[in-house]
């Protein structure tokens, strides 16, 4: 028996690396900040010791903002969309899990231009059925749709019309031509 073959869709690597460069850089400049603040020792008056703590928990969100988008876009490269006769195999950043979908629950891929790239959209007959009965993870799902135009899985890719059609032929063809990708 020959194992089964299976297309993986190349995804955008670039934002993850340049925002691996940037978190270093930026957590750096936060700290040299804080500690010439620190060292000139002037923050005995309530005014100013109030907008320098403003400032650290600021620059602290902004932080952790800054890291959390750079992991998700690390998780994108380490988890991306599988194509095969099965289905698609796909990251629920929502849930943090590879979810398998059989090509009857698959509904549409499409590519849409959103911020700086393209990206790939899936669309599901039953996204409810992605958290086996869990409501926490069901509310993570439809938060994350309202924000990708009604997908629950969305990915950034390589749009030169050679992957795209690349993209289109696995589609086609391991769905058994039921589906195609859409440009939208």
């Amino acid at each position: 028996m020959q194992p089964e073959t299976e297309f993986i869709v190349h995804v955008k690597k670039w934002p993850a690396y340049t925002l691996g460069i940037l978190v270093p850089i930026v957590l750096g400049l936060y700290s040299l900040s804080v500690g010439l603040v620190v060292s000139i020792g002037e923050l005995s008056s309530p005014v100013l010791l109030t907008s320098f703590a403003v400032t650290v928990i600021a620059a602290l969100a902004s932080l952790m903002l800054l890291i959390k988008v750079t992991v998700q876009a690390f998780t994108m490269i380490r988890y991306p969309p599988r194509i095969s006769g099965q289905g698609m195999r796909l990251w629920l950043f929502p849930t943090s899990e590879y979810v398998s979908l059989p090509w009857a629950q698959v509904t549409a891929a499409c590519t849409f231009v959103k911020g700086l790239s393209r990206g790939l959209f899936v669309y599901v007959a039953d996204p409810e059925s992605l958290t086996r009965q869990n409501t926490s993870k069901a509310k993570r799902i439809r938060r994350a749709m309202r924000r990708s135009n009604g997908a629950p899985f969305v990915y950034a890719i390589n749009s030169s019309p050679a992957r795209l059609h690349e993209i289109d032929e696995a589609i086609r063809g391991f769905s058994g031509g039921r589906l195609m990708l859409q440009n939208w």
